[in-house]
């Protein structure tokens, strides 16, 4: 029933949540890159052979290049 109070509450709360929002992501993109390297190269070479070299190689170096250029 009261707007001030809520509104108040609502923009602490966001002030707060937006920079972990922005930090977690990152950490989870980063963590995110190695296992599915991983797994996917031991799991299938076959495939791996022909697409990690091309596919995977360029997507890690786009990948980092846009966690850091978030930092």
């Amino acid at each position: 029933p009261e707007p001030m109070e809520v509104d108040d509450w609502s923009c602490d709360e966001q002030m707060e949540w937006e920079p972990v929002d922005t930090v977690e992501p990152m950490e989870w993109e980063e963590s995110y890159i190695p296992p599915r390297v991983g797994p996917s190269l031991q799991g299938t070479p076959e495939s791996a052979n022909v697409s990690a070299p091309k596919t995977n190689q360029p997507d890690n170096d786009r990948r980092k290049r846009k966690a850091l250029r978030r930092l």
